[in-house]
C-alpha cells in the first residue's frame, strides 16, 4: 500500500539552516548535471558517483575496465555486458566520491522523493541536535551507508548516486528522538486516498521493512538497480548513533518548586489528567507525558531523556 508522509507535529525552535543548505546543494547539483549533454553527464556520474570496485584501485593501482549491462537490440530477452571505458587509478577522485555521491541524483523523481523526506524529517532532527552536530551526523551516516553498499557488492562497477543513504540515517535518528510524534501520512487505497495521523515509529518502521524486503529480493536475484543495503545501513547507523550518545537526564526532585511548565515539543500531547492542579503537577511526574525537548547538551548529544513522561520547558537554555 503506497504512502507518503506530509508533515509531522513536532514543534521546532531553530531555523533548520543546515537542512536548507543540503536541499539547495542537491537541487543545484541536479540542475547543473541535467544542463549538460548526456555523454558529459554520464562521465561525471561515473567519476563522482561511488563505484565500489574502484576502492580496490587504492591498493592495486591498476586501471579498472567499466562494463554496463545492455539488452541485445534484436533479442530483447538477452542481456550482455558491454565495456564503455576504463577507470584510471585516481585516489583523490575515489576517496572524494564517497562524499560527492550523496549530492547527485539520477532523475527528477529520485531527487523529489529524497528531498521531500529530508524536508519532513530532517528539520526536527536538526532542531534537536543543533546545526553543527546535525551537519556532522548527516555526513557520518552518509559515509556509513556508502560503506554498506561497498560491503554488499565490492566488485560492482556501476556508480551509486543519491542522498538516500544519508537520508535513511536521518530517519533512523528520528525514530529514536521522536518515536511518538504524529506524522500526517497520505495513504493510497486502490482508487482513492486518505490522510491519517500515524505514529512516526509506524511510518518509518514500515519504510524500513520495505527496504529490508527489497534487499532480500535483490539477494535472490528478483530485483536490482537500487542500493537497498545503503538504506538499511544508514537507517541502523542513525539509530545507533542516537542510542550511543544517549545521556540520561536525572529525575526531578519531588520538592522542586521550579519544575518547568509542561508545554514541550509534540503539539498534541496533553496532561494525562486535565484537572491536575499546577502545584500537584510539580510533585507528580507520573501525571504528565513525554519529553522531546529540542534542547540538548552537545556533550550528552541529543537523545531522549530516561524519563519519557516529563515535558521540557521552552525556557530551558539551548547549547
Amino acid at each position: 500500500m503506497p504512502y507518503f508522509p506530509l508533515y509531522d507535529n513536532v514543534q521546532r525552535s531553530r531555523t533548520p539552516w543546515v537542512t536548507y543548505a543540503i536541499l539547495l546543494v542537491n537541487v543545484l547539483a541536479f540542475l547543473y548535471m541535467w544542463s549538460l549533454p548526456a555523454t558529459e553527464r554520464e562521465r561525471i556520474t561515473f567519476e563522482h558517483g561511488f563505484v565500489p570496485a574502484r576502492v580496490g584501485q587504492l591498493v592495486s593501482g591498476r586501471p579498472l575496465p567499466v562494463f554496463v549491462e545492455q539488452r541485445h537490440p534484436q533479442r530483447p530477452d538477452m542481456i550482455f555486458r558491454k565495456q564503455i571505458g576504463v577507470f584510471a587509478p585516481n585516489p583523490a577522485e575515489i576517496v572524494s566520491s564517497w562524499f560527492t555521491c550523496m549530492f547527485m541524483h539520477g532523475g527528477w523523481w529520485h531527487l523529489i522523493g529524497n528531498m521531500w523526506f529530508l524536508w519532513v524529517f530532517a528539520r526536527s532532527v536538526e532542531d534537536r541536535l543543533g546545526h553543527a552536530w546535525f551537519g556532522v551526523f548527516y555526513i557520518a551516516v552518509g559515509l556509513i551507508a556508502t560503506a554498506c553498499h561497498w560491503i554488499d557488492n565490492p566488485a560492482l562497477t556501476m556508480p551509486m548516486v543519491g542522498a538516500s543513504g544519508a537520508l535513511a540515517g536521518v530517519l533512523g535518528a528520528y525514530v529514536i528522538l521522536f518515536p511518538r510524534a504524529r506524522v500526517a501520512t497520505l495513504l493510497f487505497l486502490i482508487v482513492f486516498f486518505m490522510i491519517f495521523d500515524l505514529p512516526a515509529i509506524v511510518v518509518l518502521g514500515v519504510w524500513f521493512l520495505v527496504q529490508f524486503f527489497e534487499a532480500h529480493r535483490q539477494v535472490v536475484g528478483l530485483g536490482g538497480g537500487v542500493a537497498w543495503w545503503a538504506h538499511i545501513g544508514g537507517f541502523l547507523a542513525g539509530m545507533g548513533l542516537m542510542l550511543a550518545f544517549t545521556s540520561p537526564e536525572p529525575e526531578p526532585d519531588d520538592d522542586d518548586t521550579d519544575h518547568p511548565k509542561n508545554n514541550g515539543d509534540v503539539a498534541d500531547e496533553e496532561f494525562a489528567d486535565e484537572d491536575l492542579a499546577p502545584s500537584d503537577a510539580d510533585n507528580d511526574v507520573d501525571n504528565v507525558v513525554a519529553d522531546e525537548s529540542p534542547h540538548a547538551d552537545a556533550a550528552g548529544l541529543f537523545a531522549p531523556p530516561r524519563d519519557e513522561r516529563r515535558l521540557a520547558s521552552p525556557d530551558e537554555s539551548a547549547h
